[in-house]
């Protein structure tokens, strides 16, 4: 090939790059690309091999020939530099927040995203906000009006209705959740026996909020995985769990509040790239596996029944019927967040999920299903997470009976306490989590304070000090 020919190769291609690929960059300074096809702009993080590909293909379409190995390298390298320079812009996966809208991005082939705002939602193709999106990411449905004008509620109690009314709050909660541009987000445990419909129920929600081709899957080996799993899904499932592993409930909490990780970019010594999570979290498991108080606190837990064989019906003809109203339950959806775009909810009593809160208060005016009904259910609900914890140590009974010999007050040094334990618990009825010290038994009336509270008993730390030490009070109340 002469020189000649090769200057002109370059400048055909140079101009192709420039004006069919935009260059971006996020706020964690990953580079992303924006490629003109079909007339869609379409966001993909700025690989070689993908910016590559795209140029040959535009380049073969426009001159039938395929350009050199070395011009590609060349404008490949060169666009990638454009993008660490380019001004930051937030790629988001699936949702974000703009001002006073919140888009969605439902997958479609045109790149199109759902606008919501406190006037309703619209459909904008074109979208208005970059996205970008991962392998095996699902079309999510486009919210259409029920014909017949049931609310969501309803439409979600006849396609895949739950054993109780509080279940169905919950239930409602979560994925409004899930639709809410920022946290904290809360974390749902589906628990029950096999044939009990919890990898059904999962489906339906995964199918609502973030649909993926592979909807459920196990809990990672490594954290580092479980934290990247979250920051490529915006619904994180985890299915069929038998216990969290010793690093499990940390790292949930932070994924449900929101946290920033950091790896080792590849190929390189210093250069880091760091990862934002903030998710909502599902969890399906045969018993209640969620124990951690701090985890207690931002969960929600569903008891669900073994189904019995009569009257049963086919998993695949209820994901159908799921999949006929999937646009008439996204409609419904959106409307309770158009609504609370639109009004400023006080909340009177603060949780770990306090967003989800406000979005519920909205969603009993809309519905009719009565003020408080979802902070009911949901302190109802949340007892089961604090028995759970408490059953956990032998010595709970102990301290009830302690109270009531001592007009439901008891005061002195953690480690007067355990030796009163020491008398009435015998050894064969202490188990593994029994206190070997003043100190660790103080440690684990701290975590499980909270739970000691859900049942009617206050605990206070360093209520003064002695030439004994610290006293702590035990008390009746809340």
């Amino acid at each position: 090939m002469s020189s000649q020919t090769s200057d002109q190769e370059s400048i055909l291609l140079s101009e192709l790059a420039n004006h069919s690929v935009m260059c971006l960059r996020d706020h964690y300074d990953t580079p992303f690309v924006g490629l003109d096809v079909d007339s869609a702009v379409q966001i993909h993080e700025a690989s070689t091999s993908l910016i590559r590909g795209y140029l040959a293909q535009k380049f073969y379409g426009l001159y039938h020939t395929y350009p050199s190995k070395r011009l590609l390298d060349s404008m490949s390298d060169t666009i990638k530099s454009k993008c660490l320079v380019s001004e930051k812009v937030a790629v988001p996966y699936r949702l974000t927040m703009q001002d006073d809208r919140v888009y969605y991005d439902p997958g479609l082939p045109d790149w199109g995203s759902l606008e919501v705002s406190a006037h309703g939602y619209r459909y904008d193709s074109p979208s208005r906000s970059y996205f970008r999106r991962t392998s095996g990411m699902g079309a999510m449905p486009l919210p259409i009006p029920d014909p017949s004008g049931r609310d969501v509620l309803a439409i979600l109690q006849q396609v895949a209705p739950l054993g109780t009314t509080d279940q169905e709050i919950l239930r409602l909660g979560f994925l409004l959740s899930c639709l809410w541009p920022y946290g904290p987000y809360p974390i749902l445990n589906m628990y029950g026996p096999p044939e009990s419909g919890k990898g059904f129920h999962c489906k339906v929600i995964r199918r609502l909020v973030d649909p993926v081709s592979a909807p459920l899957q196990g809990f990672p080996p490594h954290e580092y995985e479980l934290l990247l799993d979250a920051c490529h899904q915006r619904l994180l499932v985890l299915d069929n769990i038998s216990k969290l592993p010793a690093w499990g409930s940390n790292s949930l909490c932070r994924i449900s509040t929101g946290g920033s990780f950091r790896k080792r970019r590849m190929y390189t010594d210093s250069d880091m790239v760091v990862f934002h999570v903030s998710n909502p979290v599902l969890i399906n498991s045969v018993e209640q596996i969620i124990t951690s108080p701090d985890l207690v606190s931002r969960a929600m837990f569903m008891d669900l029944d073994a189904l019995p064989d009569a009257g049963r019906r086919d998993e695949q003809g209820m994901l159908g019927a799921v999949e006929a109203e999937a646009c008439h339950i996204l409609d419904g959806l959106l409307r309770i967040i158009s609504r609370a775009l639109l009004t400023e909810t006080h909340i009177a009593q603060q949780s770990r999920i306090t967003p989800t809160f406000r979005l519920m208060a909205v969603a009993e005016e809309m519905l009719g299903i009565g003020r408080g009904a979802f902070s009911r259910a949901y302190y109802r609900n949340r007892s089961l997470g604090h028995d759970a914890i408490l059953s956990e140590y032998s010595y709970v009974l102990a301290l009830r009976d302690l109270l009531s010999a001592n007009g439901d007050r008891w005061e002195g040094t953690s480690k007067e306490l355990l030796t009163v334990l020491n008398l009435k618990v015998k050894t064969p009825m202490r188990g593994d989590n029994w206190p070997d010290s003043a100190h660790a038994l103080t440690r684990q009336l701290k975590g499980m304070s909270t739970s000691l509270r859900d049942v009617g008993f206050a605990v206070e730390f360093n209520v003064r000090e002695t030439r004994l030490g610290h006293i702590l009070r035990l008390c009746k109340g809340k």
